[in-house]
């Protein structure tokens, strides 16, 4: 139905988003880190802050295309073989991407 077809697409954005967030807050943490245990200023050379959260951000948002990606796959894989699909156990609010 359309109403799940929304739910499905917005849950999607949003897991997008939350990865790209995730991504980048883990990035910027793994920078402040090495700064940490190098005994240097937490906010030395800043430009590798911004380019460590933008490349985190980058990997988490497109962590759910590439998981997507290796799920096509796997279920390639398993036709040659003749064996079931593989389906991933979702529920109404996640779709089939949990």
């Amino acid at each position: 139905s359309s109403l799940e077809c929304g739910l499905f697409l917005l849950c999607s954005y949003t897991m997008g988003l939350f990865g790209m967030a995730f991504g980048a807050a883990s990035g910027f943490g793994l920078q402040l880190y090495s700064n940490a245990v190098r005994k240097l200023p937490m906010a030395r050379e800043p430009w590798l802050h911004v380019g460590f959260a933008m490349i985190g951000g980058y990997a988490g948002f497109n962590y759910a295309s590439v998981e997507a990606k290796l799920l096509e796959d796997v279920n390639e894989m398993r036709a040659d073989r003749k064996l079931p699909p593989l389906e991933r156990a979702g529920s109404r609010w996640f779709g089939d991407r949990i």
